[in-house]
């Protein structure tokens, strides 16, 4: 027979696990955010320094006789702007000073090489968003099933004390001693009440510490999904001026495949629940 404490014992145990995998689900999630703002800042950090880089080489390739510093700075700017985007490809005439591109294609090259970086950076962290997500649905659904159990386990218990209240009444009405029968014992019916209520305190407990932890889980959650679903739109927005980048394409066929996964399983869990 399966007593009150021991499937209040196994409801805490069951909240406790959960509670700990949220814990770790949450906190990859943040990571997740945080090391894509991280990877972000730093092709944004990438962008200011080359615009300064380019404004600077193409007001010297303006100046007219150039003297041989000015030529070895540019000289110095360009191996540095071609270290940063090795598909960049400029170079200076060393007699004239004169650059192998003007300034608009210049530009426009390390914009493409930008977006490529940033396409990139997005892919990777949209496809470990995505797997968390995934795992999120699954603490969440974990969580939401434990808060079932407990709540009906609260049920189960308060009609206990009902029955057992109303045989308690009735034996003292005829005088004699107030004996129920619970979890599988004879005792007391006071003794039950009181094992009843302290059942019920530890659920009660467990019952919040669970809607805490999943109220914290689901709202990293939103914040993790509204960026995948941000980034999923650049990506696609990055295609369409681009649609001849394959990679993107892959790229977008594969987060779409993730998104679906995460979905299938949304619903798989409604059906359950």
């Amino acid at each position: 027979i399966e007593t009150a404490k021991t499937k209040t014992d196994e409801l805490t145990e069951s909240t406790e696990k959960n509670i700990s995998k949220i814990s770790e689900v949450t906190e990859n999630l943040e990571k997740s955010a945080d090391s894509w703002n991280e990877s972000l800042g730093k092709i944004e950090a990438k962008e200011g320094v080359a615009d300064n880089l380019v404004t600077e080489l193409y007001h010297l390739e303006a100046q007219g006789n150039k003297t041989d510093e000015e030529i070895s700075r540019m000289n110095s700017i360009v191996s540095q702007l071609n270290s940063m985007f090795p598909e960049l490809s400029l170079s200076v005439n060393q007699n004239t000073g004169a650059l192998n591109k003007n300034e608009q294609q210049t530009r426009q090259s390390i914009e493409a090489a930008l977006q490529l970086s940033k396409a990139s950076a997005a892919q990777k962290k949209m496809t470990e968003i995505s797997e968390d997500l995934v795992d999120a649905e699954m603490a969440k659904y974990e969580a939401e099933r434990n808060l079932k159990k407990i709540g009906d386990e609260l049920s189960n218990l308060d009609e206990q004390r009902t029955e057992i209240t109303k045989k308690s009444s009735e034996a003292t009405k005829e005088g004699a001693n107030a004996y129920v029968e619970y979890n599988g014992k004879m005792i007391d019916a006071q003794e039950a009440l009181r094992q009843i209520a302290e059942s019920e305190d530890t659920l009660t407990q467990t019952q919040k510490n669970q809607q805490d932890a999943l109220d914290g889980l689901v709202s990293k959650y939103q914040e993790a999904d509204e960026q995948y679903q941000t980034q999923m739109q650049r990506m696609q927005i990055q295609m369409q001026m681009q649609p001849n980048r394959r990679h993107q394409q892959r790229a977008l066929k594969f987060l779409d495949k993730n998104r679906k996964r995460i979905i299938i399983f949304q619903q798989h869990n409604s059906s359950w629940q």
